[in-house]
């Protein structure tokens, strides 16, 4: 039933293997770093919303430490986790990562058709256990990579053939479909920008990912004018200083504007704003980067958004210094969902795009959140513990590795 494949390895593989190094000390700040950036933010966001709902003004704050506190200990046992283990541990002949993913699948599945699911803010995303609370699209984000990786890496000398990668992009669309239907259209869009940004990096047929896009286009099409709502928001996107918008459709963009707009260059000061007494929703949460951006200013959002920049550097090159193929998709498509996030939660807020629940990845307050992107910043810096040395002359951004490092050789 449970089976380890440790396989024949390459003496050159086993060679790397031995000699594994110290994690990316930029990464490893920045997993200090942006969780603290956020705690400040939090402390400062919450204050009146955490008031009215609890009596408690530290009550977000709080929770979030204890979130912080559960995500720091994840991180840690990713990182200390070979993760060539996700590659070779099998139950009844599947991967771990095709089970990990069914389970995930089935938890929104049965969230989707039973009530286990409860009813928060106009969606049945969470699963509640007393005073703790999950919600399962986010633990999908980490499941979806470590499949996607495994899959096309298993089958690296065949991957230009339809039937090695038809699957795992069937489930791509599967996952993003169920999860858009609760409705979370934000991260039913981050499901399928990593599932993207895997298959390019794989490097499947153009013809493949030219009909993956369209595919998915449509879909996202769909389920914009299946909802009439989301049809409206995407009116009031286009004009946000509509008075008929501004009290309904179109009121989450305009008070994130309006608090950018307070904000200027220096900001009002930390903790001075006026948005987050009950003008902007959800501060704490989606519209975070409004808070910062209007109490810090451009200087505050411009630094937030170095420290993404600079988790996006690290990442990059770790997945290009992997050793194997399934290194190098792994990291690839976990840097691609954190600052992918980051990127689009910023667009949102600031307007470049429809308005989407989405939360700013260690920032925004949510255990679940914070869960997800420890756990890919775990195994991020375990990857980045054995990675080679570039040679001069050799371009860092060929992501495939040669065959005869591939975990299985």
């Amino acid at each position: 039933m449970l089976r380890i494949l440790p396989g024949p390895i390459s003496a050159s593989r086993a060679d790397d293997a031995q000699r594994t190094h110290w994690p990316d000390v930029p990464l490893a700040v920045l997993m200090l770093a942006l969780p603290l950036v956020g705690l400040i933010a939090i402390y400062s966001a919450s204050i009146a919303v955490a008031y009215a709902e609890t009596g408690d003004p530290h009550f977000y704050f709080r929770r979030q430490l204890l979130f912080l506190v559960v995500g720091f200990a994840a991180a840690f046992i990713m990182m200390r986790i070979d993760y060539h283990w996700f590659f070779r541990i099998q139950f009844f002949g599947l991967n771990l990562t095709f089970w990990l993913l069914a389970a995930v699948l089935m938890v929104l599945v049965l969230m989707a058709v039973t009530d286990i699911g409860y009813l928060a803010r106009g969606s049945v995303r969470w699963i509640r256990w007393g005073p703790v609370s999950l919600q399962p699209s986010e633990i999908a984000k980490p499941a979806i990579v470590l499949y996607l990786a495994q899959a096309l890496a298993r089958h690296e000398t065949g991957v230009k053939r339809l039937v090695y990668f038809l699957a795992p992009t069937l489930l791509v669309g599967l996952l993003a479909a169920i999860v858009a239907q609760q409705p979370d259209l934000g991260t039913a869009v981050m499901i399928l920008i990593i599932g993207m940004s895997i298959l390019v990096a794989a490097r499947i047929p153009l013809l493949y990912l030219i009909g993956f896009i369209g595919a998915g286009s449509l879909a996202a099409w769909y389920a914009i004018i299946l909802h009439p709502y989301r049809l409206q928001r995407l009116t009031a996107f286009l004009d946000p200083f509509n008075p008929q918008y501004q009290d309904n459709l179109a009121h989450h963009n305009f008070q994130a504007l309006l608090a950018f707009g307070s904000g200027k260059i220096t900001g009002v000061g930390l903790g001075r704003g006026m948005q987050k007494f009950f003008y902007m929703p959800e501060p704490h949460t989606d519209t975070i980067y409004a808070v910062i951006g209007e109490e810090l200013g451009l200087i505050g959002t411009l630094a937030v958004l170095a420290l993404y920049v600079l988790l996006a550097w690290r990442g990059f090159n770790v997945a290009a210094r992997a050793p194997d193929m399934f290194g190098q998709l792994l990291a690839l498509g976990l840097t691609c969902g954190l600052f992918g996030q980051a990127l689009l939660n910023m667009a949102v807020v600031t307007g470049l795009l429809p308005f989407t629940g989405i939360p700013l990845p260690f920032i925004s307050a949510g255990g679940s959140s914070l869960l997800a992107s420890s756990i890919a910043m775990g195994i991020l810096l375990n990857i980045s513990t054995q990675t080679k040395n570039v040679a001069k002359g050799k371009s860092s951004s060929r992501w495939i590795a040669n065959s005869d490092s591939d975990p299985q050789s």
